[in-house]
């Protein structure tokens, strides 16, 4: 529905000007929005919701990972079970979550907590990056127990 939407995907809708759903059982919502995947969602202007069963909502916003969300402008979400919400924010990392304004999720299983915190590492959580870090405050004490011999972390 709109002035050259495509609904080619079986069961799929498409509305908005160039609109496209090619996935089968795929909404694209919004001009120019794309949703390829199977079962994917994209709504917003140019977005795009390529991987199966996965979502992208907002101007730009953009899934490509398999079971991955992209929530907010120009929002990221290309590792698989992946999900970014903010402005600009990225995650790559398989099973990887970045929340908050060009938060980045890089390693597999990482966390990006807050504006410009970048996650690295596989299985890790990034309140900061190497040029601001940020205070965890409130935690509750947790179990200690040795790491590699050298190194201490909470159980």
């Amino acid at each position: 529905m709109g002035y050259k939407a495509s609904a080619m995907g079986k069961w799929s809708t498409a509305i908005g000007s160039y609109s496209q759903s090619t996935g089968d059982s795929s909404l694209a919502l919004g001009v120019k929005s794309v949703s390829a995947g199977d079962r994917a969602i994209a709504m917003g202007a140019s977005s795009s919701a390529s991987g199966s069963y996965s979502m992208a909502m907002g101007v730009y916003a953009n899934s490509s990972g398999a079971k991955s969300v992209a929530l907010g402008y120009k929002s990221v979400a290309s590792g698989a079970t992946s999900s970014a919400l903010g402005y600009q924010a990225t995650a790559s990392g398989d099973d990887s979550a970045a929340f908050g304004n060009g938060a980045k999720a890089i390693g597999t299983n990482s966390v990006a907590l807050g504006s410009g915190s970048v996650a690295q590492e596989d299985n890790s959580v990034a309140v900061g990056n190497s040029t601001t870090q940020r205070q965890i405050t409130y935690v509750a004490k947790g179990d200690i127990a040795p790491l590699r011999g050298r190194h201490r972390h909470l159980q």
